[in-house]
C-alpha cells in the first residue's frame, strides 16, 4: 500500500510540475484537460521503461522506447519532445555517437540558445567529437578545465552546492573515465570526499561506506587494477565505458 501511494504521489508531483511549466510558457488552462494528463503519464511510462533498458545496457531497445514516446499520440506541443529527445541524445553519447548527439542538440539550442545547461552540453559533445577524431585527450581536458573554472565556487574545496555539484561532478567523472585517466578521477573523488569529511567529521574512505563518491572512487580503482585505457580508440557506435561510468548510470544520486 505504501509503495502504491509513493508511486501515485510521484506521478501527481511530476504532472503538477509539468503543467506548471506549460502555464509558465503561456499555455491556456482550458487546454489542460484530463486527457492531457493521461498523455503525459503515457509518455513518462515509456521514458521510464527506456531508462531501465539503459541501465541494462540495452541501448537500441531504449532508443526505440524513447522514439515511441515521440509519436504523435504522445506529442501535442513542440516542448513535449524535450525529455524523449534528451534521453536519445544521452544514449547516443553513451554509444560514442557524438555527431548524432550534436545534431539532436540543435533542437535544444533552438528552443533556448541562452540556457546554460544546453551551452555546456554542446561544448561537451564538441570536445568529445574532437577527441574521437584525433584520438587525443586535450579537447576533453580543456572542457574539464572550463567546467572546474566556471563552477569553482560551487565545488570543493570552496563549497559543495547540493543542487549543482552532482550535475557538474558527474560530467567530470564521466570525462575522466572516458579518457581513461583513472588517477585524476580518483584524485577528483578524494577532493570531494575530503571536503565532506571535514564538514561531517566522518571517515568516508572506509570500506563498506555507501557515499556515492566513494563508490565511484572504488570503480576507478577497479578500472586501474584491470588496466582500463579509456575510450579514445573506440569507434562511433561502440559503447565503450569504464566501471566509473557504469557506476554513474546505476546510481540514483547523480542526474545521469
Amino acid at each position: 500500500m505504501k509503495r502504491f501511494m509513493f508511486i501515485l504521489l510521484f506521478f501527481l508531483i511530476a504532472n503538477t510540475l509539468f503543467l506548471s511549466c506549460l502555464l509558465a510558457n503561456g499555455v491556456d488552462k482550458q487546454d489542460l484537460s484530463f486527457q492531457s494528463v493521461a498523455v503525459i503519464g503515457g509518455r513518462v511510462q515509456l521514458e521510464r521503461k527506456g531508462d531501465r533498458l539503459v541501465e541494462q545496457g540495452l541501448y537500441e531497445d531504449a532508443i526505440n522506447k524513447y522514439q515511441e514516446a515521440l509519436t504523435p499520440q504522445f506529442i501535442k506541443r513542440e516542448e513535449d519532445k524535450c525529455q524523449p529527445l534528451a534521453r536519445i541524445r544521452h544514449v547516443h553519447r553513451l554509444q560514442g555517437k557524438y555527431r548524432d548527439a550534436l545534431n539532436e542538440m540543435d533542437w535544444f539550442i533552438h528552443q533556448n540558445p541562452k540556457k546554460e545547461e544546453y551551452i555546456n552540453d554542446k561544448l561537451e559533445l564538441e570536445a568529445l567529437c574532437k577527441a574521437q577524431n584525433t584520438h587525443l585527450e586535450q579537447p576533453v581536458f580543456e572542457y574539464i578545465k572550463y567546467l572546474r573554472e566556471k563552477y569553482k565556487k560551487l565545488l570543493p574545496p570552496i563549497k559543495y552546492d547540493g543542487n549543482y555539484a552532482p550535475i557538474i561532478t558527474s560530467k567530470i567523472i564521466y570525462l575522466y573515465d572516458h579518457i581513461g585517466d583513472v588517477e585524476k578521477g580518483i584524485a577528483f573523488c578524494d577532493e570531494i570526499l575530503k571536503y565532506m569529511e571535514k564538514k561531517s567529521g566522518q571517515n568516508l574512505h572506509r570500506l563498506g561506506n555507501k557515499n556515492q563518491y566513494f563508490l565511484i572512487r572504488q570503480a576507478f580503482e577497479q578500472d586501474k587494477a584491470e588496466g582500463f585505457k579509456g575510450c579514445l580508440e573506440a569507434k562511433p557506435g561502440e559503447a565503450c565505458m569504464g566501471r566509473a561510468t557504469k557506476a554513474l548510470i546505476q546510481s540514483d544520486y547523480f542526474p545521469w
